[in-house]
């Protein structure tokens, strides 16, 4: 058994696609180098893969860099063992597009990957450091599509009829990968076609109303949604397609982190999913459901002056205050603040926090 992503790339990362086709834990892989900032590097056009991640670590003077304070720091050390690896050594990339928007509470990114002139992986960027991609997190309860669902779909529609010859799949981690599931499920027809597979790493699903039954019915088939076997973040909502539970070596919300899903062979090892998470569901389905359109909207403001009146950008900043975070809490509203404190209860009650 191959425990890890870097024991994986040590003992198959010699073998070309030909050799053993292109499978789920590549796929995931790909979802990890997106966590990369290509800005300067990689636009609409197509840069071998190994010279952007060659160019990405002289800009960054070959030191070591944090991605954030909730993103892994050896995800910073993956993109140099992918350049040693043969296995990737044909992988190129194009169509870079990186948006931060605070007025519109978007954060989005995306990429495409061509594994050969007719196989294409594009790869959307889960939630990362910011702030403002906690609150378009948020904004999922009150807000059907969000921002980055928007531009997830345009983004896959342009893509798609720029390499009009190729077959496409769309992966992503985190919220990644629902915007992967989104973009996939609200395509046009012509597009639809040209999709043969979606991956879900570990990304939250959708509430039942939201979703066209229909649209959905016709991707369901496509739809991969992966797992840790005490998965947080992908029990927030429903999930969609088939669904595989996996092993982790670590516990609750580190599973999360998909370098600890272990793999044997060219798959990640089966399991089954947790008490725990099945229970952290369904306490976040019920007190979500115990909120009207009104109240929602209401708490999602709340959180939104709670987030400004700190004066920060990023999780990195937030971990570094020390009591404003608490005192800051008199800007919710009762009602708020009493939703705000049984979500914490959750959280500790299903051993998050």
């Amino acid at each position: 058994m191959l425990k890890n992503i870097y024991q994986y790339l040590k003992w198959r990362g010699d073998l070309t696609f030909e050799q053993d086709k292109f499978n789920e834990v590549d796929s995931f892989i790909l979802t990890q180098l997106i966590y990369y900032s290509f800005l300067g590097i990689v636009d609409k056009e197509k840069v071998l893969l190994k010279d952007a991640l060659k160019k990405f670590y002289e800009i960054n003077n070959s030191r070591k860099f944090k991605l954030g304070l909730i993103i892994p720091n050896h995800i910073a050390d993956l993109g140099k063992t992918i350049i040693k690896c043969k296995r990737y050594e044909s992988i190129f990339i194009s169509d870079f597009v990186d948006i931060y928007d605070r007025v519109k509470k978007e954060q989005f990114c995306a990429i495409t990957f061509h594994l050969d002139e007719y196989h294409k992986v594009i790869t959307f960027k889960g939630t990362d450091d910011t702030l403002v991609g906690w609150e378009e997190d948020l904004n999922m309860i009150i807000s059907f599509p969000i921002a980055a669902q928007i531009s997830a779909s345009n983004y896959v529609e342009e893509v798609v009829n720029k390499y009009s010859n190729a077959i496409f799949e769309l992966n992503g981690h985190s919220k990644g990968g629902n915007l992967a599931m989104y973009s996939g499920i609200y395509a046009p027809d012509e597009i639809k076609e040209k999709i043969y597979r979606i991956y879900n790493f570990d990304g939250p699903g959708f509430e039942s109303d939201d979703i066209d039954v229909v649209l959905y019915s016709q991707m369901k088939n496509k739809i991969k949604t992966i797992l840790p076997c005490n998965s947080v973040i992908g029990m927030i909502f429903n999930q969609l397609g088939s669904v595989k539970a996996v092993k982790s070596s670590f516990k609750t919300i580190f599973q999360h982190d998909g370098f600890t899903w272990e793999i044997d062979g060219n798959k990640f090892v089966k399991s089954t999913l947790s008490k725990n998470s099945l229970g952290f569901s369904s306490d976040l389905n019920v007190l979500v459901s115990k909120m009207d359109e009104t109240a929602r909207l209401d708490f999602c403001k709340s959180v939104e002056k709670y987030i400004d009146s700190l004066g920060i950008k990023t999780l990195s900043e937030l971990s570094t205050l020390k009591t404003k975070p608490l005192t800051s809490l008199k800007v919710f509203t009762k009602n708020d603040r009493a939703v705000f404190i049984e979500f914490v209860k959750i959280l500790i009650k299903h051993k998050i926090i």
